[in-house]
């Protein structure tokens, strides 16, 4: 498939914030038709002028079937064998699950299903990036409130409290993750927020800064996992502030965490092709 390609239409799923809508608005410009699928009537992709199909739907509350069911039935609908981009962990991880039946539908990257989970577990990407000599924060991984009593112990403060799988948390408590200045703040975060029976959160090193200090990259890597194109650039904002997404962002050269991302995602074998 290459950019140009008009023919190939697109299926964006799970499109609920401002990245998908970036990619319609981008495609869409270039004359691909664009179809959207979210849980959510009001998706902001499903308002775009370029979106030419809106399915609505929820991967989290249907079982593997009947979505394998749906999406074949939104791959008809397009009249062709479309693009399929996940947009979302879930979404991510779902593709590679079932990339056996899904392959007959649409068009994606041949991704390796356990390193889709890998990179989407915060405990185990932060493992591999320690595996591999890769800087990251550091963190510890507690299992119960003792250990939370334990970390206190030696905690320096401000930190970030955070989900090892985001989605959990963000289905518990509406936020990504937390910044906490104190004791008092982290017990009470920890108390409302951790699931106890299935323990889910960890707790990481602060890297102080502002929006405007977050670095990131975004790469094209072939079957080979050689980076055949990368950018990368920074925050200037992100929603919601501090623990979000970038909403306003601009690609600026730093060949330092170009050639650290390559060397990571050669590592581990990456392909997005």
């Amino acid at each position: 498939m290459h950019i140009d390609d008009t023919s190939i239409s697109v299926v964006i799923l799970i499109s609920g914030d401002h990245g998908p809508l970036g990619i319609a608005r981008s495609l869409g410009r270039m004359g691909v038709p664009v179809y959207s699928i979210d849980p959510h009537l009001l998706a902001p992709c499903f308002f775009s002028r370029y979106c030419q199909g809106r399915f609505v739907w929820d991967i989290d509350k249907h079982s593997t079937p009947e979505t394998l069911a749906f999406l074949r039935n939104v791959s008809r609908n397009t009249g062709t064998r479309p693009a399929l981009v996940p947009t979302t962990d879930q979404a991510t991880i779902f593709v590679a699950d079932n990339s056996t039946y899904l392959y007959d539908w649409f068009l994606f990257p041949d991704q390796s299903s356990a390193l889709v989970r890998a990179l989407s577990d915060k405990k185990q990407m932060y493992v591999m990036a320690k595996k591999h000599r890769i800087p990251t924060p550091e963190a510890v991984f507690p299992t119960s409130r003792r250990e939370v009593l334990e970390f206190l112990e030696r905690a320096v403060f401000p930190i970030m409290l955070k989900g090892i799988d985001g989605f959990r948390l963000w289905r518990r408590t509406g936020r990504k993750m937390f910044i906490v200045s104190s004791e008092r703040e982290l017990l009470e975060t920890y108390d409302a927020a951790e699931d106890p029976k299935c323990p889910n959160l960890m707790i990481q090193e602060y890297i102080p800064g502002g929006d405007d200090t977050v670095w990131m990259f975004n790469g094209y890597f072939n079957r080979e996992s050689e980076s055949l194109i990368g950018f990368t650039g920074k925050k200037i904002r992100q929603c919601p502030v501090h623990t979000g997404s970038t909403s306003l962002g601009i690609c600026l050269a730093n060949f330092r965490l170009f050639a650290t991302r390559t060397e990571w995602m050669s590592r581990v074998r990456f392909t997005w092709t």
